[in-house]
């Protein structure tokens, strides 16, 4: 949304919509029309209710990727319930202890030049946000002559609550978005509860997971002061963090010190109470 605000083009496409959460979002950040897509039958439907007084949001059924076709759709059950709805995806999930395919289902994918090429979307856009559980790459794949000045993908390494090992490395995307004019970009990366951002660089270990946002070259340098903000004010709050834990750590020690203090009296008294008791039985 930051990012928006100092582009000229506000016109959005927003791969694996969901039920319109970004959606909602990047409108009241001010964009002027969203392009959004949605192959799930459920969130299909929860989109239509939510944007059917919107005329910004156009909104497609299909999937995207790299071919254009009939694909299935795996649906996937997140059994910790940390995901409220099912999981859908084009790349097939590995079932473990969390996560469980609960079927599939066959639906339309396009891929973005197609849409192009059939007038469906425009040629040049302001934002490209892709969250296709796994198959961001593909969208990538299947732009073509789309021009973007922001680009997001979804990143991540192993976890195992969300399918396994990883269906891309985010170097290889890298090599292939600096060849389409993008050579910035900038990595919110996420581990536990803490949030890291990285400019130009993208190593992911395992446990960790984020989005990459690629800049593309003609659009850099008026982006670049927010950028530097953005991330200025995640290494503050990373500071903060440090300072909270800090300070909780070094409460605890006070309390659990106290506690070394007060024992052999709490133990006396503790006996004292019990033999009382048997006194009494």
């Amino acid at each position: 949304t930051k990012l928006l605000t100092s582009l000229e083009n506000k016109t959005v496409i927003d791969v694996g919509a969901g039920r319109g959460r970004f959606a909602r979002a990047i409108l009241e950040a001010g964009a002027e029309a969203v392009y959004a897509f949605e192959p799930f039958p459920d969130s299909v439907s929860a989109l239509r209710a939510a944007f059917a007084e919107t005329p910004a949001i156009k909104l497609f059924d299909l999937a995207v990727g790299a071919h254009d076709g009939r694909v299935p759709l795996y649906v996937v059950e997140d059994e910790t319930r940390r995901h409220r709805d099912a999981l859908p995806s084009l790349a097939p999930f590995e079932e473990g202890p969390t996560l469980g395919r609960i079927g599939e289902i066959a639906v339309e994918c396009r891929t973005l030049a197609s849409l192009l090429d059939e007038g469906s979307i425009p040629p040049e856009v302001g934002m490209l946000k892709v969250d296709a559980e796994r198959s961001d790459f593909a969208v990538l794949q299947g732009m073509g002559p789309l021009l973007s000045a922001v680009v997001m993908i979804q990143c991540r390494d192993d976890l195992a609550e969300t399918g396994g090992t990883a269906t891309y490395q985010v170097d290889e995307v890298v090599r292939f978005m600096a060849d389409r004019g993008y050579a910035n970009s900038v990595l919110v990366k996420r581990r536990d509860r803490f949030e890291m951002l990285y400019i130009n660089n993208v190593q992911i270990a395992p446990g960790e997971w984020g989005t990459v946002t690629f800049i593309h070259d003609t659009v850099f340098p008026q982006l670049a002061a927010t950028i530097f903000a953005v991330v200025a004010a995640a290494q503050q709050r990373l500071v903060d963090q440090a300072i909270y834990f800090a300070g909780e750590a070094e409460r605890r020690l006070d309390v659990s010190e106290g506690i070394e203090e007060l024992r052999p009296r709490e133990v006396d008294v503790a006996v004292a109470t019990r033999l009382e008791v048997l006194e009494e039985q």
